[in-house]
């Protein structure tokens, strides 16, 4: 059975829940079977929300689906023939079940009992908002962070903003530039005027992606602290990891942007990028960096498509997307290099002087 014929199978299944009122939260896993029985525990107790839990199976070759299927009998598990990676797979939960909002959780999470609820209120207290994302705590460590709202600077670096500080109290909710794929929860009229999650980002920076696509079109998304969710988080350095985030960083360049900003932002964006080829020639994955390039090349014509839909959609400028974001690199990983810190003093003036333009 394709992909096509799996999805065609489960939507068929699944007509009477076709118009659910309440929440629809979408898992995709990919051997998990270590985590999956505490995140769906978790969520089976979420207080005064209704709930349809889907989880959608990217192909695991452990007992992940065994114990969906015998301990989670109210879940609709997908079992997907092929991995389709986290977009795809939330694409196929996504286009199940028709509810007024989606949760799209991460298996390796254990969530608050009323982190649902919380996001729930956040989410409705102003029409404007068209995401929210918990305070997301470090599973081994729950008295630091793992993200108090995700950032990214102008030329979309992403980070878990505060990963690893400790946590401290916070009850009034913040607009961000994105919102966490370890945990969030949409508006689905959000979803409706964003489109699905770009599949060719396959893992990383998904959620960046629509978070800007999202904000582009006219929703706000925000960091609700009271809502709470534990991760089991570890920065993890690899070669193809820095592919994928490469990769699809430059992907939402080409993008997001119109042509004269990144025109205005060439010189800035021409230093990055001699850097980031220094790091991975230090970092000994040069070859990735440069596959990224060539993988961008291969696909620019459809890159280019979505682009169209991008910049036939959106409301808001580039000046309005800057304004939300960040010059330098905060991420606290960073914070004993010297040479980040020289390279942030360099772009917070960069982006200033971006405001000297209408972008």
């Amino acid at each position: 059975m394709d992909v096509i014929s799996c999805f065609i199978y489960c939507a068929k299944q699944l007509q009477d829940v076709a118009l659910f009122d309440g929440v629809l939260i979408v898992i995709v896993t990919y051997n998990n079977e270590a985590d999956i029985r505490e995140c769906l525990t978790s969520l089976r107790a979420q207080r005064e929300v209704r709930t349809k839990i889907i989880v959608v199976d990217n192909a695991s070759n452990d007992r992940t689906t065994e114990i969906v299927a015998r301990d989670f009998p109210e879940v609709v598990l997908v079992k997907n023939p092929v991995n389709t990676g986290y977009t795809g797979g939330c694409n196929i939960g996504l286009g199940m079940v028709r509810s007024n909002y989606v949760a799209f959780v991460n298996p390796d999470t254990l969530s608050h009992p009323d982190w649902l609820r919380t996001a729930l209120s956040a989410l409705d207290s102003d029409k404007d908002i068209g995401a929210c994302q918990p305070k997301i705590l470090l599973y081994d460590d729950r008295a630091r962070l793992n993200s108090k709202g995700n950032q990214a600077n102008f030329l979309f670096f992403a980070w878990p903003d505060g990963y690893g500080a400790a946590d401290f109290e916070e009850s009034l909710p913040r607009v961000i530039p994105y919102a966490s794929g370890a945990a969030a929860v949409y508006k689905r009229e959000c979803l409706d005027r964003t489109g699905v999650f770009d599949e060719s980002y396959f893992m990383y920076h998904d959620d960046f992606d629509l978070g800007i696509r999202s904000f582009l079109v006219g929703y706000n998304t925000i960091y609700s602290p009271e809502s709470i969710i534990m991760h089991k988080y570890r920065f993890k350095e690899s070669p193809q990891r820095y592919f994928l985030l490469e990769r699809n960083r430059l992907i939402s360049l080409v993008k997001t942007y119109r042509w004269k900003t990144l025109l205005v932002m060439t010189p800035a964006l021409v230093l990055v990028e001699v850097s980031v080829l220094i790091h991975s020639m230090r970092g000994g994955w040069l070859r990735k960096k440069i596959a990224a390039y060539g993988s961008l090349t291969v696909g620019l014509p459809r890159i280019l498509a979505s682009r169209s839909s991008v910049q036939n959609t959106r409301v808001r400028s580039d000046s309005d997307l800057i304004h939300i974001l960040r010059g330098g690199l905060e991420y606290s990983v960073f914070e004993g290099s010297t040479a980040v810190r020289r390279g942030n003093r360099l772009l917070d003036r960069y982006r200033e002087f971006l405001g000297d333009f209408d972008l």
